[in-house]
């Protein structure tokens, strides 16, 4: 922090001291318990961005961010970041335990669609009603018996694609912690796809929409599978060296593909076949899954082109790491309400010296 706001240390306390009287009002004890039960999707949103799955100490970030998600995610990984590491655990997507699974691509795919909970299908009107969307009123506290649903077991539904030669090859994707490296420019498509994993969610969703919206020879992917659930974790036993399940994290995947025709230097057709996307999140904000799905799929095809060939933004790793940071964005943006009088003054006596050059030289 710059020297001439810590000087001021008064006029921060106060600062902090004000803000902490306009949260004073709210009405309950445990104001992050109630963030987790009323908005659980923007607590997701908040581990996702941060990279960490802790659900309560999420939805405190949150409260004492005053909602702000950026600043949340900062207090997350700042957190996490003091905190030893007690064990790697490396799991599969493969594992995970269905809770809802779409596969808009086919009308019959495999297994059946499973629309799980989820307002997709409900009308977008806002409901001023007291009484919750459940119809049980607030007063009424009574037990609701409802069995634990079995895992479901579905093949995915790209395998009929893949069994007939319709996907072309990608890069393989080897885990990468980007926890444990400087950055993901430059580390392999499994460093970018754990990158897309905690990019922020707006910055995703907007260069996803305009991958799509960059010229008319663009194709729209079609999504082939939305999988939404939990995958177990598990971890080695230090005396029995067998595996034991140590819990699991809600988790959404998406698989998407692309219709291009490679071509190569001279123009001749090279590769007819779809281009695979993969996205993945944790949490169950879905479109996070779908746009990196999207951006990945875009990258995997650019691959693919002859040397030399011009790349949008959106085909561009290296500059989708830059611009999909939020915390590094974010944290340009912000720095700018510091103090910079010192550089500003710079900036001014230039400006005056380069104008009294000019009207030197009219003269």
């Amino acid at each position: 922090m710059y020297t001439t706001v810590r000087e001021s240390q008064n006029a921060i306390d106060a600062s902090a001291r004000l803000t902490d009287q306009q949260q004073a009002g709210f009405d309950g004890h445990d104001r992050a318990g109630t963030v987790g039960a009323l908005v659980p999707l923007l607590v997701d949103q908040v581990m996702a961005e941060a990279g960490v799955v802790e659900p309560a100490v999420a939805a405190k970030a949150i409260e004492q961010a005053r909602g702000d998600v950026s600043r949340a995610v900062s207090l997350l990984r700042s957190w996490v970041s003091c905190l030893p590491r007690e064990g790697t655990s490396v799991v599969a997507c493969s594992d995970i335990e269905v809770e809802r699974r779409i596969t808009p691509a086919f009308a019959e795919p495999d297994g059946g669609q499973f629309l799980g909970a989820s307002l997709d299908y409900a009308p977008r009107l806002l409901n001023l009603d007291v009484t919750p969307a459940g119809g049980r009123a607030s007063g009424d506290t009574g037990p609701v018996a409802e069995p634990d649903p079995e895992p479901l077991v579905l093949p995915r539904a790209t395998t009929r694609l893949e069994e007939q030669d319709l996907i072309a090859a990608t890069e393989s994707t080897e885990p990468v912690d980007l926890t444990r490296r400087a950055s993901a420019a430059g580390a392999g498509r499994g460093a970018f796809q754990h990158f897309l994993s905690r990019a922020e969610t707006g910055a995703l969703t907007a260069l996803a929409y305009t991958a799509v919206r960059e010229g008319p020879k663009q194709a729209d992917p079609t999504l082939v599978e939305l999988r939404a659930g939990r995958l177990p974790v598990s971890v080695t036993h230090p005396r029995t060296g067998n595996p034991v399940r140590v819990g699991s994290v809600a988790v959404t995947t998406c698989e998407l593909v692309l219709y291009h025709v490679q071509v190569d230097s001279s123009g001749e057709h090279t590769d007819s076949r779809f281009t695979l996307g993969y996205g993945a999140t944790a949490g169950r904000v879905e479109r996070r899954a779908i746009s990196a799905a999207m951006l990945d799929a875009r990258v995997t095809r650019a691959h693919a082109n002859p040397p030399g060939t011009a790349k949008p933004p959106s085909d561009d790793a290296d500059w989708l790491v830059t611009a999909l940071d939020g915390q590094e964005a974010t944290g340009f943006v912000e720095h700018l309400k510091l103090a910079h009088h010192v550089s500003f003054a710079s900036d001014l006596d230039r400006v005056r010296a380069l104008g009294e050059h000019i009207r030197n030289d009219e003269e």
